[in-house]
């Protein structure tokens, strides 16, 4: 796997990976410091599922009843990653065969943990490279998913797209049929 290209990074503090750096590593240790590159500061105002499905960096989608919550409503109410699918699917989303980059498509990979629950999702750039976000921690641009697959974050079991969304303001926006219920 190559390098993220020409990218200008300061990975090193004192001889030491800086702290954004060494937390994605912890997370995600199969990553070195030559697979991805941190696109954003800490944030835990928004998670995977809401970056991947629109990226949306002020809501926190769960299909839990909690303050700061939200799930699009119709959508089914557990943490099975089935139940993530069809929120992909109620965006537009179809499943597919491959993950690798075909034109016009944007593409999201849904991942599940030992139990069969959701455990993460990340989404395809239009350069073919995936972005991610860790939790309440940053969003990384990376090659692939292979190397986000860890015990916490689990295995990709379905990957979905549909045709790329074009948006005038840069800002998505959910299909007239979906709207986000917040708790």
């Amino acid at each position: 796997m190559g390098g993220m290209g020409n990218v200008t990074r300061v990975h090193q503090v004192n001889g030491n990976p800086s702290p954004d750096i060494a937390d994605v590593i912890t997370l995600c240790p199969l990553l070195t410091e030559n697979d991805f590159k941190v696109t954003s500061p800490k944030d835990k105002k928004y998670n995977c599922m809401a970056w991947a499905a629109m990226r949306d960096k002020m809501n926190w989608w769960e299909p839990r009843k909690e303050a700061g919550c939200c799930w699009p409503k119709g959508a089914p109410f557990d943490v099975g990653y089935q139940s993530f699918i069809k929120v992909f699917e109620l965006l537009g989303y179809v499943k597919c065969e491959t993950p690798d980059l075909e034109e016009g498509f944007e593409k999201v990979a849904v991942f599940k943990d030992l139990f069969n629950w959701f455990s993460h999702a990340s989404h395809q750039r239009e350069d073919g490279t995936w972005t991610s976000k860790l939790g309440p921690f940053q969003d990384i641009q990376h090659w692939g998913n292979e190397k986000v697959q860890t015990f916490d974050y689990g295995d990709v079991i379905e990957i979905l797209k549909r045709p790329r969304q074009i948006w005038g303001d840069g800002n998505p926006r959910l299909p007239p049929n979906v709207e986000l219920e917040f708790f």
